[in-house]
């Protein structure tokens, strides 16, 4: 599993470490290095690299992983199949790491993942968090419910999630889309969580809703504001693929951005149709803050979706956050978004004039909402 790590450039021994992954499944987490919060920006044709003055690496440690095998520069013969085993390999990579750098393994720590980050993240993440917090990859051996992080020391000083553009319930999701009725096919997925169920559930949805929607719009599903066959740029790719780039950072394979190996691997086994809100129920009642952003411009995990996943996960404190007041989001005076918070869950809801990777449509207001959710200022 390739990794790469950027040190805060404000006092590195006292600044938090965070972990940020990108979606795919099988996408590299260097899309979010270069394209999004990392400390450079390619230029044009991947000629070299510039300085991102917004980097999350101003405030923050920062640890990029690709992951799971085979995407961006990690390699290996063995394809993973869920967001749980997504969970396990990271749950030990970070054990590892850990052990290789421990300066920084009792700093506080916080995980942001984005897009299908919200399966392998959210799915993984609530998964991958809850293993940090007992200390054991097995969560059948573990009775979460008594979890006391007053008393068990976790591995690492786990302290925030994010959650950026996630994929987390697809039944709330696709609804959120398209108008259709509770009694989909999700509901036969949900209950009996049989590949089979949930593969025809998520393909049905997908091909009769999702994909017809962005093309009888002519419009990207991660960007509506730009044409169905739109793509951002990717010229950090040429800057990933020089020799001497490969050698200075240690790669050992040719990058691959989204490696559709491990893609097919988890829609074999219909990952995409599982929902983690449980998981996420879980992870709140620990006391875990949690941060949901999307942008307004994504159709591909909408802010609807995303603020009636927020609303129906099950915790302690779910009626004082759904009667919460929606106020803006304000950065240098203006209006950025809309935030609805309470006890520790915030979503901030439809960060203006962005898509599917915030931090790439609105750089400046991605790194003020995350500094300002790292330490703890108001929203």
């Amino acid at each position: 599993m390739f990794f790469w790590f950027f040190e805060s450039r404000n006092n590195p021994t006292r600044s938090p470490l965070t972990l940020f992954i990108n979606g795919g499944p099988g996408r590299s987490s260097m899309i979010g290095l270069f394209q999004e919060l990392g400390p450079c920006s390619s230029l044009p044709n991947g000629t070299n690299t510039t300085i991102n003055p917004y980097s999350w690496n101003n405030v923050s440690n920062v640890l990029f992983v690709d992951q799971p095998v085979g995407a961006g520069f990690s390699y290996g013969n063995n394809y993973l199949t869920s967001s749980q085993q997504a969970a396990s390999d990271l749950f030990e990579f970070m054990q590892i790491w850990c052990a290789k750098f421990p300066q920084y393994a009792s700093l506080p720590f916080h995980i942001f993942g984005e897009s299908y980050a919200g399966l392998t993240i959210v799915s993984n993440f609530p998964h991958f968090a809850l293993m940090i917090l007992s200390g054991t990859s097995d969560l059948l051996s573990v009775n979460l419910l008594n979890i006391n992080l007053s008393v068990q020391k976790p591995m690492m000083n786990l302290k925030f999630i994010g959650i950026g553009d996630g994929w987390i319930d697809p039944m709330i999701q696709y609804e959120s889309l398209m108008d259709y009725s509770q009694q989909n096919s999700f509901s036969t997925c949900y209950n009996t969580s049989t590949t089979q169920d949930c593969s025809n559930a998520d393909n049905y949805c997908y091909d009769n809703y999702f994909s017809l929607f962005a093309q009888n719009l002519n419009c990207n599903i991660d960007d509506i504001r730009t044409s169905y066959d739109s793509s951002l740029p990717e010229d950090y790719i040429n800057f990933l693929s020089k020799p001497e780039v490969m050698s200075a950072i240690g790669a050992k394979t040719q990058y691959i951005e989204c490696n559709p190996d491990a893609y097919i691997a988890f829609t074999n086994t219909a990952d995409f149709a599982r929902t983690s809100i449980p998981q996420l129920g879980q992870l709140m009642n620990c006391v875990i803050p949690a941060l949901f952003y999307f942008g307004d411009s994504d159709a591909n995990c909408n802010w609807i979706g995303g603020l009636n996943v927020t609303k129906s996960i099950n915790w302690k404190y779910q009626k004082k956050f759904n009667s919460a007041a929606l106020r803006d989001f304000i950065v240098n005076n203006a209006a950025v978004g809309q935030v609805q918070s309470s006890n520790g869950l915030t979503f901030l809801n439809k960060m203006y004039q962005s898509g599917h990777e915030v931090p790439f449509y609105q750089p400046q207001n991605a790194f003020t909402m995350f500094n300002r959710w790292i330490t703890n200022s108001p929203m």
